[in-house]
């Protein structure tokens, strides 16, 4: 759902707020979009492991497994992005 709704913000930006991507079409404006919510997937993993090892210390980040549940969260997040992508 991240990718999903990260797709959905890339796209009320583009066409409400005048983001200029006209020339844009096909393929090249679904690497465009999909790499802004790649951006904002990682930029969140980012977040939640500071998040955990300096803030507020639950531990998350120490358990077993913890690399592939990072993959699995991005890969999500570009599974969700390019089915709204197709819904949009």
């Amino acid at each position: 759902l991240g990718g999903a709704w990260a797709m959905s913000l890339v796209f009320f930006l583009k066409n409400k707020l005048g983001i200029e991507w006209q020339n844009l079409k096909g393929p090249a404006l679904f690497v465009a979009t999909i790499g802004i919510v790649a951006l904002i997937g990682v930029l969140w993993e980012f977040f939640e492991l500071i998040l955990d090892r300096y803030i507020i210390h639950t531990g998350f980040t120490y358990l077993p497994n913890v690399f592939e549940d990072t993959l699995l969260d991005l890969f999500w997040d570009l599974a969700g992005g390019t089915i709204m992508f197709l819904i949009l």
